[in-house]
């Protein structure tokens, strides 16, 4: 596969806790008790909630307990203004790059599409406070409403299901040019 994990690196993800092999009740207290180093890393807060075991649901989902995450996943422990603006357009490939993981897949695609736009808007603007070039950050441009993409996917056709798939995709794209300006390439 590649060499991220989510928003993280390899090299973060091995960095992180060691969870004890109790199940259930000890996952959940080990991984709720390291909550505070996850978000130092920028992992969003969860919701660990334990579930009854029931026959006939280990195929279905084998874990022991169930994850929902809590708060926008905007998270960073670096200060305002202090990345460069090609540092700045990485860690925006990144937050982008983790919000397919962050998405509450139990949602109708409307909502799942919904939550992955106000994300990346939230995203653009904490990448904005992140640069340091405050000039270039001053003339970017306001991030686009949920109104105006949706008018997007009806130009091209869109319809039904489509839009929202639309939405809900889009919100892990980036700029190309703005990525060749700054000689960097996504996958």
């Amino acid at each position: 596969m590649g060499s991220k994990v989510g928003g993280l690196g390899i090299k973060q993800l091995n960095r992180l806790p060691v969870l004890g092999a109790d199940v259930g009740e000890g996952i959940a207290q080990g991984i709720q008790g390291s909550a505070k180093y996850l978000r130092d890393l920028g992992v969003p807060d969860w919701k660990i909630t334990p579930r009854p075991f029931e026959y006939g649901t280990l195929n279905a989902n084998p874990l022991p307990f169930s994850l929902q995450r809590v708060g926008s996943g905007v998270n960073t422990t670096l200060k305002p203004y202090s990345l460069s603006n090609e540092q700045t357009r990485i860690w925006y490939h990144n937050q982008l790059d983790a919000i397919p993981t962050q998405i509450d897949s139990t949602l109708s695609l409307r909502e799942q599409a919904l939550q992955s736009f106000q994300m990346r808007n939230e995203i653009k603007l904490q990448a904005r406070e992140l640069m340091s070039d405050r000039a270039a950050a001053a003339e970017l441009p306001e991030p686009k409403t949920l109104q105006d993409v949706v008018r997007k996917a009806y130009e091209q056709g869109l319809r039904g299901d489509d839009v929202w798939i639309y939405v809900r995709d889009g919100a892990t794209r980036s700029n190309k040019n703005v990525d060749d300006a700054l000689g960097l390439t996504r996958k």
